[in-house]
């Protein structure tokens, strides 16, 4: 195994840039160093060396926006986000299609209905039908709907959000 001279040696190479620089760097220590201390303190002292200057600190992202929606998805499926869900507090629920495919209700119901579709915990909902009737009616999919509550008929009402295939990063079906 190569000694602290090596370390040292590698060190006094130059680099093209500096992210060669630290990743290089980095591994280099990590293959040389003899224990843990010995890296903590061979990468002390190449921390010291750079100049932070010439970074950018990088911000968080910004808290999503409390959008109520759901999501038509490939694969016979719909999901309904967080927010939506925790609105819904129903583990079944009932889908209405509009006669153009750009307004879905739902509506919760009782668990003996016979055409309710079940919400599993992480929001997905098993619907076939519904992926192929937005498909005859050429609707793109994946599709997403936001969500409002319609007080006079007690469902929530989703609208075809027009422009989220070309924001998000999946591809659309041909119709």
């Amino acid at each position: 195994m190569p000694g602290a001279q090596s370390v040292r040696h590698f060190y006094l190479i130059a680099f093209h840039s500096l992210s060669d620089c630290l990743s290089a760097s980095l591994r280099a220590v990590r293959c040389y160093s003899p224990s843990p201390t010995m890296f903590l303190r061979q990468y002390a002292r190449f921390m010291e060396a750079i100049d932070f200057s010439q970074f950018r600190l990088m911000k968080a992202a910004p808290k999503r926006a409390t959008i109520l929606a759901f999501t038509v998805m490939l694969y016979n499926t719909m999901r309904i986000n967080g927010k939506l869900k925790e609105k819904l507090q129903s583990k079944f629920i009932n889908i209405w299609s509009g006669p153009d495919g750009t307004v879905i209700l739902l509506g919760a119901v009782a668990a003996e209905a016979p055409e309710a579709c079940r919400v599993f915990k992480d929001g997905k909902v098993n619907t076939s039908e519904l992926l192929q009737t937005l498909k005859s009616l050429t609707v793109k999919v994946p599709a997403r709907f936001i969500a409002e509550w319609n007080e006079k008929e007690k469902k929530w009402q989703g609208e075809l959000d027009a422009d989220f295939l070309s924001r998000c990063a999946c591809r659309a079906t041909k119709n």
